[in-house]
Order: C-alpha cells, then structure tokens, then sequence
C-alpha cells in the first residue's frame, strides 16, 4: 500500500488549489493510503529551536513527509517564487 501525503501551498480557505487537489485526491487509486499535511502551524523558521526546542508542528510535519512513498504539493506562485510559509515549513524539514 503507497502512502502519498498531499499539501496544500495556500493556506485561504477557498483556494483554487485546495479545490483542485481534493479533485486530485478523489482520482488516487483506492489501496492507497493519502493524507493532508498542513503546515499552518509550522512557526517561522528560528535556528535556536532545533533539536530538544523544536516545535511539536515542525516535528509532525516532518514526521509526515518521513512515512510517504511520495508527496504532492499543489501550490500558487506567488511573484514567481514558492509561498513563504510552504518554503518554510520546507526548510524546516529539510534539517
């Protein structure tokens, strides 16, 4: 069984990509395991809370894209780049 973590790069409540990945999400095979990863909770990044400080959302998180066979993001661009809080919750983890 494939696990697949999905998440959601738009944080609004009536994102366009929030509705198009529930869309992707109703199209993966049924013996797949898929689950919604968050990253609202995720603080902004801080060096001082690595190890026994780090936060209990980081740890979740990257515990998360840990157990997945693979990962789909389905994000907006925002100024041609990634969306803040997605590149940070992706360089924490990413330690």
């Amino acid at each position: 069984m494939k696990n697949i973590v999905f998440i959601c790069g738009s944080l609004r409540k009536g994102s366009y990509n929030r509705i198009y990945m529930e869309k992707m999400m109703q199209q993966v095979p049924e013996n797949w395991n898929i689950k919604e990863v968050s990253f609202k909770d995720v603080p902004v990044y801080n060096f001082d809370l690595e190890g026994d400080q780090e936060p209990a959302a980081v740890t979740a998180f990257r515990d998360a894209l840990g157990e997945a066979d693979g990962i789909i993001i389905v994000t907006p661009e925002y100024n041609t780049g990634t969306p803040g809080p997605l590149k940070n919750a992706i360089d924490w983890a990413s330690r």
